[in-house]
């Protein structure tokens, strides 16, 4: 009730041509995301469900060998990246939360403190190195391209 209340209080200062209530759907989940095409996605542990504009469920994915998802990013509705930290693991799926291909180990990748992983419009990722504390970013050849200097010397500089 309490999460209700906020938002209704933050949507309240908006401007009403802003934003624009559709109706209301009753969902657990600990992530919440809505896409530039009205879907919502309701993330809860280890399961992803899907709503349409319509606020009609129409579509889901789970997987249990992986652990919890820690992250979605839905920048692009038709190639969603998740992020399973407890397994190092990331995986793309297209708009009806089918795998686009397998469980990709960022361990292979001699990524294994990665902290933060997001989807690059060029099709491949960021991740943010925690161990080295660099931002790195792979093509969609899992090829590392770019690299940047430590943020924490950048840091120390200022």
């Amino acid at each position: 009730m309490h999460i209700l209340i906020s938002i209704f209080i933050f949507l309240s200062g908006m401007m009403l041509t802003d934003f624009q209530f559709t109706g209301l759907v009753e969902v657990n989940g600990n992530i919440f995301r809505s896409d530039p095409m009205g879907n919502v996605y309701v993330v809860n542990e280890n399961n992803l469900v899907k709503y349409n504009a319509d606020r009609h469920r129409s579509a889901d994915y789970t997987n249990s060998h992986l652990g919890r998802i820690h992250s979605i990013d839905i920048s692009d509705p038709l190639r969603i990246l998740l992020y399973f930290k407890d397994h190092n693991q990331i995986l793309w799926l297209d708009n009806y939360l089918s795998e686009i291909r397998s469980p990709l180990s960022l361990d292979e990748l001699g990524l294994d403190q990665a902290v933060l992983v997001c989807a690059s419009s060029q099709g491949g990722f960021w991740i943010f190195d925690g161990l080295n504390e660099e931002l790195k970013y792979y093509d969609a050849q899992l090829q590392p391209v770019h690299r940047s200097m430590s943020l924490n010397a950048v840091a120390q500089q200022y």
